[in-house]
């Protein structure tokens, strides 16, 4: 239905841009952290840690072959503490930083390709024995439909963290991109156009400026779609 158009009533109606003026950046007190650990603490808290601590434990205890109880030459496994898990993960963003052709060659004992201290902080069976066994959920109570399912607590509290801790400005950016991964996994998507084609697709919403991610969602591309 036709409704009659009033130019002198939609003179009188307010065409101005709502001004935004919420202070943006971080929501707290960066100069009183003297040391980036600080920081990352803020997001991953002790009870946050004691969970993986935990569901890691949990895991290890139900799915220990009889090769690896009977293993003379390892230590018996030890339920990890938030300080063990705390270096653990730290190690982990080390090795992302410092990458080997394999894991064991952070504990060569070559001069040219060894890694001195890292020994000093974990033994390397103790540090595969986590890596093996590393959860953030419990098996017994998840949703395995959700293929992000062992990782859903740690995707949530990232996202809600970096929310809590940061105010955009006013201009932001949402777009698809691609992380780079090239082996097997029902995730696994193939773009032809994009300079990475193979790998995890994801959307990504940042602020525009700074590039901060504000929240991400990694799309799912085995599974069917469903109309």
């Amino acid at each position: 239905m036709w409704a009659e158009y009033d130019i002198e009533e939609s003179k009188k109606i307010n065409s101005e841009k709502p001004k935004f003026d919420l202070p943006s950046g971080l929501t707290f007190y960066s100069s009183k952290f003297e040391d980036p650990i600080e920081v990352f603490n803020l997001f991953f808290d002790d009870k946050f840690i004691d969970d993986i601590c935990e569901y890691t434990n949990m895991y290890h205890r139900e799915n220990r072959t009889a090769r690896d109880r009977r293993g003379s030459h390892q230590k018996k496994w030890k339920k990890p503490d938030i300080v063990e898990m705390r270096a653990f993960l730290g190690l982990l963003l080390f090795t992302g930083i410092v990458k080997k052709p394999n894991i064991k060659d952070y504990w060569s004992e070559s001069i040219l390709f060894g890694t001195p201290g890292i020994a000093q902080i974990f033994s390397r069976d103790q540090f595969l024995d986590i890596r093996k066994s590393l959860h953030f959920v419990d098996e017994k109570k998840c949703d395995k439909q959700d293929f992000l399912y062992k990782d859903r607590p740690l995707i949530e509290k990232i996202i809600s963290f970096s929310q809590k801790f940061y105010i955009s400005e006013q201009f932001l950016s949402i777009d698809e991109c691609m992380i780079r991964f090239n082996g097997r996994s029902k995730m696994k998507v193939y773009m032809p156009l994009k300079p990475i084609k193979y790998g995890f697709k994801a959307y990504i919403l940042s602020e525009a400026k700074t590039g901060y991610v504000m929240s991400w969602k990694l799309i799912e591309g085995g599974r069917k779609k469903n109309k």
